[in-house]
């Protein structure tokens, strides 16, 4: 059985944090690629959030905790 790694697959492996640049896929979107533009950082009431933006152009605060690197 061949098993396909992704680079994703990878940097979660090495415990490599989301940044600007990553794509990132939200657990209420599932496969709505979103791309990360600031972040992540941590908000006055000590949330960790990112900044994405979607595909129609929005810019979209997420919760860390609620995205996953795809």
């Amino acid at each position: 059985m061949d098993t396909q790694l992704t680079i994703a697959d990878v940097l979660n492996d090495l415990n490599e944090p989301i940044g600007v640049g990553d794509c990132v896929e939200h657990v209420t979107k599932p496969g709505e690629m979103l791309l990360v533009v600031k972040g992540p950082y941590t908000t006055i009431m000590k949330h960790t959030v990112l900044d994405v933006r979607d595909k129609k152009g929005h810019v979209l605060r997420v919760l860390l905790e609620n995205v996953h690197r795809i």
